[in-house]
């Protein structure tokens, strides 16, 4: 998606379907994208209160809420998103996610719901995606606020060289990689606990 300065009336932003469920007291909101993929976010606590989106770190899912207590007393409407892959979004097949995507994902997402300004958090990779939704789509953001965000490995390595050597393959042929990572993380835990 291009950027944009006004979602009002944009075709780019508009999903196909919309279909909600409530399980357990929770509200999901099950969005269908022009692509055949769904959207997944999860609506709780006000219905009228002010809107704050929390994106969950990598893994993770829109099931998380940090401190369910807190948001109920403070009367927001929290909303939460799967990133495709997780939880009930469904993977992206054409091509690799980027954060651009993902935050275009989540702007569609609050356009769909006809959010307006939100108040954004994002707790590690959820963050990059935050930014980039600021960056992108400022008209869907009221303020953004990030945790323990890392900088992408490319601009400021932190990722250790073993798993960094990984990366290729795994993004060659990510469900094949799955039986490699298990390996490669057992191995990582069990030097790190000293074994």
């Amino acid at each position: 998606l291009p950027r944009t300065e006004s979602a009002k009336g944009s075709q780019i932003l508009r999903a196909v379907d919309v279909g909600t469920v409530i399980h357990a007291g929770r509200m999901t909101h099950l969005i269908a994208v022009p692509d055949g993929r769904t959207i997944a976010v999860d609506d709780q606590g006000s219905s009228d209160g002010a809107v704050v989106v929390f994106l969950h770190a990598a893994p993770g899912s829109r099931r998380l809420d940090p401190d369910p207590e807190a948001t109920a007393e403070s009367g927001v409407r929290l909303l939460t998103m799967d990133r495709p892959g997780y939880g009930a979004s469904s993977l992206v097949t054409e091509a690799v996610p980027t954060i651009d995507s993902l935050a275009d994902d989540l702007a569609r997402a609050l356009f769909t719901l006809d959010v307006g300004p939100a108040a954004i958090v994002g707790w590690s990779a959820g963050g990059r995606v935050a930014l980039a939704l600021a960056a992108r789509h400022p008209h869907s953001v009221r303020s953004v606020g990030v945790v323990a965000t890392p900088a992408p490995d490319e601009v400021v390595p932190w990722v250790p060289e073993q798993f960094r050597a990984m990366t290729p393959g795994v993004r060659a042929d990510p469900a094949g990689a799955v039986p490699m990572l298990a390996g490669a993380f057992a191995a990582f835990l069990l030097a790190m606990a000293g074994a």
